[in-house]
């Protein structure tokens, strides 16, 4: 069964939003913790007057602490998590961090931005490429992969890390769709350059798409 829970969102800082909350994900990198009521596999949230459902991929949950607000935008961490069997039943806990998931759900529609083609058409040239890197970093980007699928538009980027004491691979998939006319954005990273990786990494991030956009279908 899978439970959903609706988030409370408050607006923090830039600085807050990506370089601290990434800090405090690798910080507990290497802990497991107990019982953890934030950590459900799937959370609501609004977005404009509309409800668009968050899912997360098998082993992994839905962070609400570290939910945030910014600029039209919400986004969510999605992390590690197992299942743990105590006297209340089965819940959640952290467990050592494999991959960093975010989602974005832009919380406007644009008029003239409704299919992937037209998306894919924005984001390879400037200035929507811009809209592929990392937060707060102006280090040069390499695209190294497009694939457009019915319903989705993968990116493989390349792009250093503006923290140089985070060490995540240099390597970093993105993918767009669309859930009742407003885009979703979702990043996927982890710690190993190998070409094998990424190719996991892509897989990830699909279920993660996939599982998102069926929990939307009514």
């Amino acid at each position: 069964m899978k439970f959903l829970f609706k988030l409370r969102l408050h607006a923090v800082s830039r600085f807050s939003k990506k370089g601290t909350l990434i800090a405090f994900i690798l910080a507990c990198g290497g802990c497991v913790e107990t019982v953890n009521s934030s950590l459900p596999k799937a959370v609501s949230l609004l977005s404009g007057n509309q409800e668009i459902i968050i899912s997360a991929p098998k082993g992994f949950c839905v962070d609400q602490r570290l939910a945030s607000k910014f600029k039209g935008s919400t986004t969510l961490f999605v992390i590690d998590c197992v299942k743990v069997n105590d006297v209340t039943g089965v819940t959640t806990a952290r467990r050592p961090v494999s991959a960093i998931l975010t989602a974005t759900v832009i919380d406007f529609k644009i008029p003239d931005l409704t299919s992937i083609d037209r998306m894919e058409e924005l984001l390879i040239k400037k200035p929507g490429i811009n809209f592929l890197s990392r937060a707060n970093t102006n280090a040069l980007l390499k695209v190294h992969e497009i694939d457009s699928k019915k319903d989705f538009l993968f990116f493989l980027i390349e792009q250093r890390d503006s923290d140089i004491n985070v060490k995540r691979s240099n390597y970093f998939w993105r993918v767009f769709f669309f859930i009742e006319g407003r885009i979703i954005s979702m990043t996927a990273s982890n710690f190993s350059d190998d070409f094998n990786s990424q190719k996991k990494l892509k897989k990830l991030i699909a279920e993660f798409a996939k599982n998102t956009l069926a929990a939307n279908i009514k």
